[in-house]
């Protein structure tokens, strides 16, 4: 499970290196979007209580093994703390800069504490080289992502008015600037921000108000989703906020 951390200490090829090399798959939580690439085989999507995605659940719970990478394990992301159930033989294992943040959620097996991206080049080093091929239940946990995409086709591209958030999302998924910082209403929006933004290694979500001083020192574009026009008040830009809804 891939944290914000992922994203902080720039350990996204390190975290692709380890899931191929595993065959494992690789779910993220929220501010873990963009640890790499949503078309990615071992990517299945977005865990925690905030309108997650149904197959990165059915691979956590299942899994015998869990490596938490830069992920806090707190309540929204577990949901509050009962994802993954308790089980007799199930290990966990967490990376962290912050040793006060291991085992927040569970008990685990083992622990590390430094820059994620440090220790997983560490752990790069005892792990063969070779690519593993993804397993059976890999492969149909990645046939559970492909129908939920392909299930919600018809809201995505829908014409109907007002518009759809999904509709808007999808937009958004084809025009976002490349690179590029999304900072997203941690409120209204936020469990459409998890379940249909579509983030691809090049960009960096934030779930904050966006202020407009804090925006002007960002070094890449940022695209702002917000439920009231209010927060885009102060900000000098040439884009004018779409209205929808």
């Amino acid at each position: 499970m891939a944290g914000g951390w992922v994203n902080h200490s720039g350990a996204n090829a390190e975290v692709i290196a380890l899931a191929e090399r595993l065959g494992a798959p690789v779910v993220t939580t929220l501010s873990g979007q963009a640890s790499l690439h949503y078309e990615h085989p071992p990517a299945l999507g977005v865990v925690g209580d905030n309108e997650f995605h149904p197959h990165p659940h059915r691979a956590v719970e299942a899994a015998d093994v869990l490596l938490y990478v830069g992920c806090k394990m707190e309540s929204i992301s577990t949901i509050k703390r009962t994802l993954p159930s308790v089980r007799a033989r199930r290990k966990i294992s967490q990376i962290d800069i912050d040793p006060i943040l291991l085992a927040n959620g569970f008990e685990n097996t083992v622990s590390a504490v430094g820059d994620t991206r440090l220790v997983l080049e560490d752990l790069l080093e005892l792990v063969p080289p070779e690519a593993r091929s993804a397993t059976a239940r890999v492969d149909d946990l990645n046939r559970a992502r492909a129908s939920f995409w392909r299930e919600l086709q018809v809201q995505l591209h829908s014409e109907s008015t007002p518009l759809k958030q999904q509709r808007v999302f999808h937009e958004l998924n084809q025009r976002r600037p490349s690179p590029s910082i999304v900072i997203a209403d941690a409120g209204t929006l936020t469990p459409y921000v998890t379940r249909f933004l579509r983030l691809i290694s090049d960009g960096t979500l934030g779930m904050s108000a966006g202020e407009p001083e804090t925006l002007a020192q960002l070094n890449e574009p940022a695209v702002q989703i917000h439920f009231n026009n209010d927060c885009f008040r102060g900000i000098q830009t040439p884009a004018i906020p779409a209205q929808h809804g």
